[in-house]
């Protein structure tokens, strides 16, 4: 894995505002929904970057710091519960297979 790539907070808050722009253009956004929009954000943004190499684990660690800057913030306390909407869908699903 990669060492911590770490961007800057007004990164974290534009990658933020873009999924919940994003996620507000669906009438009736899902956990998927989310995690797509959310996924591909953190992609094009690091895309935008230069980033080529190993895009998937900085994604990952991307959407770490995301979530660590959202506890903090309460402005995106939105992001935490779909978060934890997602990983319900996750746990639902590992169950029933």
């Amino acid at each position: 894995m990669p060492r911590r790539t770490n961007i800057a907070e007004i990164d974290l808050e534009h990658i933020l505002c873009h999924i919940f722009e994003t996620m507000t253009v669906y009438e009736y956004p899902t956990a998927s929904v989310f995690s797509g929009v959310t996924r591909l954000s953190i992609v094009s943004f690091l895309r935008g970057r230069g980033v080529q190499n190993n895009i998937e684990d900085v994604a990952i660690e991307i959407f770490k710091q995301l979530n660590e800057f959202s506890e903090k913030n309460k402005n995106y306390e939105w992001f935490n519960a779909w978060g934890r909407k997602l990983a319900a869908t996750v746990k639902e699903r590992k169950v029933r297979s």
